[in-house]
C-alpha cells in the first residue's frame, strides 16, 4: 500500500461520523499510526500534538514515535507499548519525553488499536497525549518539601539527626581506621532557656539561624552538622582536625569564633558554649556511641566549670555508670530502709548549752558501704525522688525529736534540710502539716534549712515561706555568702536564722580580710534582727573568733562530727554531765 493511499483510506473511513474533525478539536494530544506500514509510522496527529511538542505535522509524518524519548525516558514504559502493539491491547503509561527544544515533559499516553469489522488485526492505532507535567512538578515539589522535612532540620536547614547518624554510619563503613580519625564535637549553649524567655521565640530562632551559620562558615567544607535539641549542635568532622591531638587546639579556636557578639533585637550579647567530644576509631565504632559519648563528656563540663570542653574518656563511663547504679537504687535503698539520719549539735554562745540539732541523711548500702549525700542528693533532685527522700527525712526526725522530749532529754529543736525542689512541689505544706500531725512535735522544735540561692525566686516562695511561719516553724537560710541573695529579700522575708557557709569559717585564721568579711556578715545578720550560727567550726581560734564577734551558736566538729541517733545521745549525756 502506498503512503497517500493509506491517507486516503483512514479519511475515507472516518469521514461518516466525522471522527477527524472531532479528534482536531479534542485538547489533548492525538496521534494515529499504521501497523502495516514499515516501522509502525505515524499518518495523523492533531493540533493539540503540536502544541504539547513543539513538532509540526510535517516533520512527523510517517516517523516513529520514538523521537519523542530521550535518556530518562524509562524503557520498561516503553517495553509495555511495544507489548501491547504485539498484542492488539490497550495500554497506558506515563513517560518522560521531550519535545523539539529538548526540554521535557511528562506524558500521560494511552494507546488502544483499531480493528475493522471482522478483522482480527488492527488497522490502526490511536494513541492519545495528557501533559501532566504541571502534576509531576508539583509532585517533585511536594516530595523535595517532604525530604526536606524529613532530612533537614527546619528552622537552620542543616541536618536532622536521623539524617546525621545516617550520614556518619555510612562514612564509618569506608574509612580507613589505621590512617585516618574520624571526631565528633556535642556543642551546647549555656542558658539558652533564658535568653529564649527573655526575648522570645522568633528574635530567640534569629539568633540559632546566626549560631548555624558562623558554625557552618568556620567548619571545614566536608564536615557534617546537625542540630539535635534546640540549643544543641553536633559536629561531625574528618581528617587532621579530628585526631585528638588537635582536636583541643580546633575546638579552642572555635570557641573563640563563636563566642564573638551576636545581635538580638538591636543588643549585643555574647554566648558561652560548652564542647564534648568523641574520636573513632578508638571512643567508638558507630554513629550513635559517637554521639553519646560526646554529649556525655560535653555534661561532665558541668563538674568542671573552669573548663569549656571534655573528651571523652572511660573514666566519664565510669562515673555515669556509678551514677546510673545510684539512680537505681534510691527507691530501693528506702524501701529497704537503707537511709538513715546522723545529728550534729549547734553550741550557743551564751552558756554553751545544746542550742539544736541538724539532721543529716546517710546511705548506709549493703554493697558499698556508706555512700555520701554529695553523690546521692543530686541525683534524687534531678530525678524528682527528693521530694519522696525529703518527706521521709523530716518524717523521721520529727519522730526521734518526739521520741527523744519523751525520754526526758527537753526540747531539742531539729533542723531539715530542705531542697529547692522539695519546697518548690505544690504538695509540700501538705506534707508538712501531715507529718506535725502524725508524729505530734512541738513546732518550735522544728526548723527548715533552705538554701540562699531559693530566694532569688521571692514570687514563688514568699506565700510558702509565710504558711510555715503560721505552723510555727522557724525558717534558716543555709549556706549564707555562697549564693546571691539580695540583701532586700533577707529583710522582707520571714526568715529567722542566718547560717553562714564553712568556707567563710575556715579561711579566717589565714588574713586580716578573711576576718573583716566574717565580721561584717555577722553585723549584716545582726542589723535584721536575725539569729547568727556558723557551721565548719574546727578550731578554737575558730571559735573563740565567732563568740566574740556575737555568733549566737556555732556546728562543726570542734564539738562533734555528724552522729547516728544512739552515739549522738551518747554524746549529749557525756556533754551535759561535763558541763554541770
Amino acid at each position: 500500500m502506498r503512503k497517500d493511499h493509506a491517507i486516503e483510506a483512514l479519511q475515507t473511513h472516518l469521514s461518516t461520523d466525522d471522527f477527524l474533525k472531532v479528534i482536531e478539536k479534542m485538547g489533548i494530544g492525538a496521534i494515529i499510526t499504521n501497523p502495516h506500514l514499515p516501522d509502525h509510522p505515524i499518518i495523523y496527529v492533531n493540533k493539540q500534538f503540536e502544541t504539547i511538542t513543539g513538532y509540526k505535522k510535517e516533520e512527523v509524518l510517517f516517523t516513529n514515535c520514538r523521537f519523542l524519548q530521550g535518556e530518562e525516558t524509562n524503557q520498561e514504559d516503553i517495553d509495555q507499548i511495544r507489548k501491547a502493539i504485539k498484542n492488539s491491547t490497550s495500554t497506558s503509561v506515563t513517560l518522560k519525553n521531550y519535545k523539539k527544544d529538548g526540554s521535557i515533559f511528562w506524558n500521560h499516553f494511552i494507546i488502544s488499536p483499531i480493528f475493522e469489522e471482522k478483522s482480527s488485526k488492527p488497522t490502526y492505532f490511536i494513541s492519545l497525549q495528557f501533559d501532566v507535567t504541571h502534576m509531576f512538578d508539583a509532585k517533585e515539589s511536594f516530595e523535595q518539601q517532604i525530604k526536606q522535612l524529613t532530612w533537614f532540620d527546619s528552622l537552620t536547614g542543616l541536618m536532622n539527626i536521623k539524617h546525621f547518624r545516617s550520614y556518619i554510619a555510612k562514612d564509618l563503613q569506608s574509612f580507613d581506621r589505621i590512617r585516618e580519625t574520624r571526631a565528633v564535637i556535642a556543642i551546647d549553649i549555656n542558658r539558652f532557656r533564658f535568653i529564649n524567655e527573655s526575648y522570645g521565640e522568633k528574635p530567640s530562632n534569629t539568633l540559632l539561624l546566626d549560631f548555624a551559620e558562623r558554625l557552618r562558615k568556620f567548619l571545614p567544607p566536608d564536615a557534617a552538622i546537625t542540630r539535635h535539641f534546640a540549643d544543641l549542635f553536633i559536629v561531625y568532622l574528618k581528617g587532621d582536625n579530628s585526631k585528638k591531638r588537635t582536636l583541643n587546639e580546633f575546638i579552642a579556636q572555635l570557641n573563640d569564633t563563636m563566642i564573638r557578639p551576636f545581635s538580638i533585637k538591636g543588643e549585643t550579647i555574647r554566648l558561652s558554649m560548652r564542647y564534648g567530644s568523641s574520636v573513632a576509631p578508638e571512643d567508638g565504632k558507630s554513629a550513635q556511641i559517637l554521639i553519646k559519648n560526646a554529649e556525655m563528656a560535653m555534661n561532665e563540663v558541668k563538674n568542671h566549670p573552669h573548663n569549656t570542653h571534655r573528651a571523652f574518656s572511660d573514666e566519664i563511663l565510669d562515673r555515669i555508670q556509678q551514677r546510673c547504679q545510684i539512680e537505681n537504687g534510691l527507691i530501693s535503698a528506702l524501701v529497704q530502709n537503707e537511709f538513715e539520719l546522723y545529728y550534729q549539735p549547734k553550741v550557743s554562745s551564751k552558756n554553751l548549752a545544746i542550742d539544736g540539732i541538724e539532721a543529716l541523711i546517710r546511705w548506709n548500702d549493703p554493697d558499698k558501704g556508706l555512700i555520701s549525700p554529695d553523690d546521692f542528693i543530686p541525683i534524687a533532685e534531678e530525678n524528682g525522688f527528693i521530694n519522696e527522700l525529703g518527706k521521709w527525712v523530716l518524717l523521721e526526725a520529727c519522730h526521734q525529736n518526739v521520741q527523744w522530749k519523751r525520754a526526758g532529754l527537753g526540747d531539742i529543736p531539729v533542723s531539715v534540710n530542705i531542697s529547692a525542689i522539695q519546697f518548690q512541689h505544690p504538695h509540700f505544706i501538705d506534707d508538712v502539716k501531715q507529718v506535725m500531725s502524725e508524729t505530734g512535735i512541738e513546732p518550735f522544735n522544728l526548723e527548715f534549712e533552705i538554701t540562699e540561692t531559693l530566694l532569688n525566686d521571692t514570687k514563688h516562695i514568699e506565700s510558702k515561706l509565710h504558711e510555715l511561719k503560721e505552723l510555727g516553724i522557724s525558717i534558716s537560710i543555709d549556706d549564707f555568702g555562697t549564693g546571691y541573695s539580695s540583701i532586700y529579700y533577707l529583710k522582707s522575708l520571714p526568715v529567722d536564722i542566718l547560717k553562714i557557709d564553712r568556707t567563710f569559717v575556715q579561711d579566717i585564721c589565714e588574713t586580716s580580710n578573711n576576718k573583716s568579711l566574717l565580721r561584717s556578715m555577722i553585723l549584716l545578720g545582726k542589723a535584721m534582727d536575725l539569729k547568727i550560727i556558723a557551721e565548719g567550726v574546727e578550731t578554737k581560734e575558730q571559735l573563740d573568733f565567732l563568740f566574740s564577734n556575737q555568733a549566737d551558736a556555732v556546728q562543726g566538729y570542734y564539738y562533734s562530727r555528724p552522729l547516728p541517733a544512739n552515739e549522738f545521745i551518747e554524746w549529749l549525756k557525756l556533754y551535759k554531765s561535763n558541763s554541770l
